[in-house]
């Protein structure tokens, strides 16, 4: 249908280019050669004043969806921190990164240009009486391809942001909270890290085994604890040691860092994966991490008059919980008598969970 309309409105675009030449024509033929000087200048200023209206018309219409949508479309601020630099970043450093570290590239893009093709499709589905829920559908996916096509840059842009970083040897660290980058120093971002490692809750394992979990696997399936179809549906081939890396919480003093272990492309993505998909059908185990779904809950909640919401936060919660007891926890809720069965028994789950959570002995 879309694609219907838009082809539509090209062929009354031309149709229209053809009228205004024609005009153009006729008005030269009409009109005194002594004339067409005055009629060339108050055209030009008329089509400016056209321009001028056109343009503060769909900055209101964009002002309006963002407000509607609670989305900054137009510029977006605190989204680069820099820590301890030495020199500020250049201009087109900051711009750059503020993308994103997954930001779209092109060339060129005149978004007021969209626009004006949009307001001509609109009102020629208005008047062919289009559906005002596909009118709507048209006005929600054009704005959403302008916010990301005006977010885009040049290959230049990228390319000279990632030499200055390496020349200077800073790091771009996604943020903890939030949309953002933060620039920082090389040794820095390692500093703050190896004080993470040192902490007690990790502990360094000199003693390695060649093919460990794959020889665990085996052995579960040579004693019928996992059947064939799983145990090849585990074994991972060409495995890497998981990637430790952190994000910057810039929303604290000095600016820490909160490790995250990137357990894809390891020997326990998979058993991770599967473990997951088990306990998936636990209800105690599924966690709302959608801010909007959260708020959209608690909107519809009266409290009492002697009723209060409370938010607590607990401080290093994933580092300091019991793996071995939160395991066996997880076992009993999966394995009740009112639970969908899995084709482990839970003695096996229990093993597989500590595997992947890196506890197994």
């Amino acid at each position: 249908m879309l694609r219907k309309e838009i082809a539509r409105a090209k062929t009354d675009l031309k149709s229209n280019s053809e009228q205004l030449t024609e005009k153009r024509i006729a008005i030269q033929g009409a009109v005194n050669n002594t004339l067409l000087t005055s009629v060339a200048v108050h055209s030009r200023y008329f089509i400016r004043k056209v321009r001028v209206n056109l343009k503060t018309t769909h900055n209101k219409k964009l002002a309006a969806l963002s407000d509607e949508q609670e989305r900054p479309l137009f510029s977006v601020k605190n989204t680069v921190i820099e820590c301890e630099l030495d020199n500020p970043l250049p201009r087109y450093v900051s711009d750059t990164l503020a993308l994103g570290p997954k930001s779209a590239i092109l060339d060129k893009f005149n978004e007021k240009d969209v626009l004006a093709e949009l307001d001509g499709l609109l009102s020629h589905c208005k008047r062919y009486q289009v559906n005002n829920d596909i009118i709507t559908d048209i006005n929600v996916k054009t704005l959403n391809y302008i916010k990301k096509c005006k977010k885009q840059k040049s290959t230049r842009n990228i390319t000279m942001t990632k030499k200055y970083l390496k020349d200077n040897n800073l790091l771009a660290i996604p943020l903890d909270k939030g949309i953002g980058i933060c620039v920082m120093k090389k040794e820095e971002y390692s500093k703050k890290l190896n004080t993470i490692l040192q902490l007690p809750q990790f502990e360094k394992v000199s003693i390695t085994r060649k093919n460990g979990i794959i020889e665990l696997l085996k052995g579960m399936k040579n004693r019928g604890e996992i059947d064939d179809a799983l145990y090849k549906k585990l074994k991972l081939m060409g495995s890497q040691p998981p990637r430790l890396y952190g994000l910057a919480k810039v929303h604290k003093n000095n600016i820490p860092m909160r490790p995250v272990l990137s357990m894809p492309g390891s020997v326990y993505h998979k058993i991770a994966e599967q473990v997951a998909e088990w306990l998936e059908t636990v209800p105690e185990c599924n966690i709302n991490s959608s801010t909007k779904e959260v708020c959209d809950k608690i909107s519809k909640v009266k409290l009492e008059n002697d009723e209060e919401l409370v938010s607590f936060d607990v401080s290093s919660l994933y580092t300091n919980v019991p793996l071995i007891e939160s395991i066996e926890t997880c076992a009993d809720l999966l394995f009740r008598d009112n639970m969908k069965k899995i084709p482990v028994k839970k003695s096996v789950f229990i093993e597989l969970a500590k595997i992947a959570s890196c506890v197994y002995t």
